[in-house]
Order: structure tokens, then sequence, then C-alpha cells
């Protein structure tokens, strides 16, 4: 039961994947022109590997390296910005995954074939740029894990204010001053 349920999820998320790839690939609405990369990428990778596994089982175990578990929210601490960790779901660790993936294949807003070729083997490998951008976040994050406390702390005093009427803030400091 645990082996079809594990197989079904990640074929979604490989799906998912392509989906997305594909979906970032489309230029001015022409989605056969997307197609055609996607089948380009496939012959291209094909020729790389030499044919030694299987197209499916290279993009997925690519995406799975890639994907990032943290992204970073930024906020203010007195005159300073901070960048907090936060953990992220499935869906949005594809979508990251994809963006770095194809951010790092432009050069001058153009899709270069061959260097997105080279970013899917390499994080195949488990080599390469995104794999050390994967690596560069997760070390900012365990730096910067005592500052989600302190993130923590401000989201809990503003759900309590906001459960808190400004007249039993108006009487609470009344009394204080009073005393």
């Amino acid at each position: 039961m645990k082996k079809s349920i594990h197989t079904i999820s990640s074929m979604y998320f490989y799906d998912l994947y392509i989906k997305t790839l594909v979906g970032k690939l489309i230029k001015k609405g022409n989605r056969f022109t997307a197609l055609r990369l996607y089948k380009k990428l496939r012959e291209e990778i094909k020729l790389q590997t030499n044919k030694q596994k299987k197209i499916p089982f290279i993009f997925f175990s690519a995406m799975y390296n890639s994907m990032p578990k943290v992204s970073f929210k930024e906020i203010r601490l007195g005159s300073q910005k901070k960048d907090i960790p936060m953990p992220i779901n499935k869906k949005k660790q594809v979508l990251v995954a994809v963006e770095a993936l194809l951010k790092i294949s432009r050069r001058n807003k153009k899709l270069e074939l061959n260097k997105l070729v080279d970013c899917i083997i390499s994080s195949y490998k488990n080599k390469g740029i995104i794999i050390k951008n994967k690596q560069m976040k997760y070390r900012k994050a365990i730096i910067n894990k005592m500052l989600l406390n302190v993130y923590k702390s401000n989201k809990l005093e503003r759900e309590i204010k906001k459960y808190v009427s400004k007249k039993s803030n108006f009487q609470i400091f009344k009394d204080k001053t009073a005393l």
C-alpha cells in the first residue's frame, strides 16, 4: 500500500515539475513552441547521458535534488532588514526549483538550451550551481534560525491585539496610570 502511494505522489510531483517547466517556457502565449523546446530538451538530455537512464527518472531526480525546503521572508528589526527562514510546501518547492533552473539558464532574457541541459544533468548528479545555491540557503537558514523566535513573538503579539478591543486597552492603560 505504501509503495503505491509513494509512486503516485512521485508521479504527481514529476508531472507538476514538467507542467511548470513547460508553463515557464511559454512566451507570448505560444504553447507549441514551449512543447518543441521541451522535446529538444529531452533529446539533448538523451544525447548527453548516453541513454543510461530513462528521461523521466533523470527529470525527477534532478527536481528532487534541486528543491529547496526553505524560503526567506524579509522583516525589519529596528533599522535593519533581516531574512527569516520559513519552511515551504512541496508545490512551492517545485516552483522555486524550476524558477532557479530557468534563471540560471537564461542570458539576456533568452533561454540557452545547452545551459539548461547542463543544469539539469548536474543537479541529477547532485552537483552544480543549483545545488550550491540550495546549500547556501540552508547555511543562511541555520544562521538566522534564532530570528524565528523574534518573528513568532511579534506575530503572537499582533494576534493578541486583534482580539483585544481598543476600549479594554484604554481601560488597562487608565488603571495602570491610576496606580
